[in-house]
């Protein structure tokens, strides 16, 4: 893969996704929940719009929502992602809120330049990268720490 395919796939991660996600909050959500395969349609068509369209994976990402509490007040919009596992570019991204969108927070866990487990990242409303430190493997591991940070850090990072 060459170095633009891998810096469009960087920029979708963590900067147009956040950017998408903390802007039009609850529409977002709706319309990737409406439809699990228009993530990858917009994903696809932008990258054919930088021609890294034969580069990246056909089926790149699918999408999930979980609830955090049997309330069904606090969300967990979850995308894991089939490309390249190198550094700095993600295995998952989580989009977490409430009901009313008004507590929202985008977590990642990100490869290692070492190669070692990804690490909990994220990014807030303002466009900085957060290092949370925490590693873990698999994706079930990795929902774990995200609901155990939840748990103990009701402050929404």
């Amino acid at each position: 893969m060459t170095k633009d395919a891998k810096s469009f796939i960087y920029y979708f991660e963590h900067r147009l996704l956040p950017e998408v996600f903390y802007g039009a909050k609850g529409g977002f959500i709706m319309a990737i929940n409406k439809d699990p395969q228009e993530l990858n349609r917009v994903f696809h068509k932008s990258a054919s719009d930088a021609e890294v369209e034969d580069e990246v994976p056909e089926d790149f990402m699918h999408t999930e929502l979980v609830y955090v509490d049997d309330d069904k007040k606090d969300y967990l919009q979850i995308v894991e992602f089939n490309g390249p596992e190198e550094c700095p570019l993600c295995k998952i991204a989580v989009m977490r809120f409430d009901k009313d969108f008004t507590k929202l927070m985008y977590y990642t866990f990100e490869y290692e330049f070492d190669g070692s487990a990804p690490v909990l990242c994220g990014w807030d409303e303002e466009g900085n990268h957060l290092n949370f430190g925490d590693k873990a493997e698999t994706v079930p591991e990795m929902l774990e720490i995200i609901a155990s940070k939840i748990e103990k850090d009701k402050t929404y990072a």
